[in-house]
């Protein structure tokens, strides 16, 4: 939406970059264990509706480390993603 309306990109050019996005990322699809998932990550580590999904997701997609501003920088959830505000210099 930010690209069509701030951006002033047409609705073509937005097709092509979802597409591109498409054949070069893994895309995971909502499911009901994602939910699950998402409900015990947000409890368990206090954290947003929306960022419990986008860490549930990004377990589910074998993902190692997660790039956000969003989240505690460094942390490790469940033992297995990293993590990393990619604007904070260490």
């Amino acid at each position: 939406m930010n690209l069509l309306k701030k951006g002033g990109f047409a609705e073509k050019r937005l097709l092509l970059i979802l597409e591109s996005f498409y054949s070069r990322y893994k895309v995971v699809v909502s499911h009901p264990f994602l939910h699950e998932k998402a409900s015990k990550i947000r409890t368990k580590y206090s954290l947003s509706y929306w960022d419990s999904m986008i860490i549930a997701a990004a377990l589910d997609a074998d993902c190692t480390v997660l790039l956000t501003e969003d989240i505690q920088h460094g942390q490790i959830i469940d033992n297995s993603l990293k993590i990393i505000n990619p604007f904070k210099i260490t």
